[in-house]
């Protein structure tokens, strides 16, 4: 049989048992803080779910039908053309310049009434669940890249 002692004071004591407690705490404030309150808080509903981007783009005045989803990461520095296309997106409020490093969620819908072009595609780029980025594109050849916004008119 293996007997072992420990000698402490009273101090000692209270304080390893300040230690404990602290240590306790921080774990449980971890494990049951949100993941962002900030986004929490401002989520747009129009992103949650295709069919509530499909909704977002209606109110933009867009006849869209869901296409795929996939990931993509926005890498750590930007280059000339993903800097051009930031500063296209700061133009109609979004920027990409906090998600550098993460990955994005991008959903593709076509549209199907954009005026004069007939292959024409919305991207949206979510961050856990909000719209982060978004535009659109001819597929076409010599086709166009613009930022999201509302439909244009036809002239």
């Amino acid at each position: 049989m293996f007997v072992y002692s420990c000698k402490t004071n009273k101090t000692q004591l209270f304080w390893a048992v300040i230690c404990i407690l602290l240590l306790g705490g921080i774990l449980i404030t971890l494990t049951l803080w949100p993941e962002d309150a900030e986004n929490t808080a401002t989520r747009p509903a129009s992103a949650l779910s295709v069919e509530d981007g499909i909704r977002y783009l209606k109110s933009l005045g867009y006849t869209v039908t869901a296409g795929e989803t996939k990931e993509v990461q926005v890498p750590e520095e930007f280059d000339d053309t993903l800097t051009a296309y930031n500063e296209q997106q700061k133009t109609v409020g979004f920027d990409l310049t906090p998600y550098r490093g993460k990955r994005l969620q991008c959903r593709t819908y076509t549209v199907e009434n954009f005026p004069g072009e007939e292959q024409v595609e919305i991207h949206l780029y979510l961050y856990k669940d909000k719209i982060v980025a978004g535009d659109m594109a001819s597929t076409a050849a010599g086709g166009f890249q613009l930022p999201l916004q509302s439909t244009p008119s036809e002239e």
